[in-house]
């Protein structure tokens, strides 16, 4: 599971792109406390990676009101 989210980010600056996805990170890389998903928070300036996070479940992540489904 692969989903694609983009969102407009405040006035004047570009989208931002976030991208969840079951974890795909080695078990034995994981850490002790580790979640279902994994979801990273993207820029659109090539190879910018804002932040990313493991969560529980879709509920978890906190998506701002105007975001697009693209898959």
């Amino acid at each position: 599971m692969v989903q694609v989210v983009v969102a407009c980010a405040p006035e004047g600056s570009p989208p931002l792109v976030y991208v969840v996805s079951e974890m795909q990170v080695p078990e034995k890389r994981r850490g002790e406390n580790n979640e279902r998903l994994m979801f990273v928070l993207y820029g659109t300036a090539p190879g910018v990676i804002i932040t990313g996070y493991q969560a529980s479940s879709m509920d978890a992540i906190n998506f701002p009101e105007n975001v697009r489904w693209l898959r």
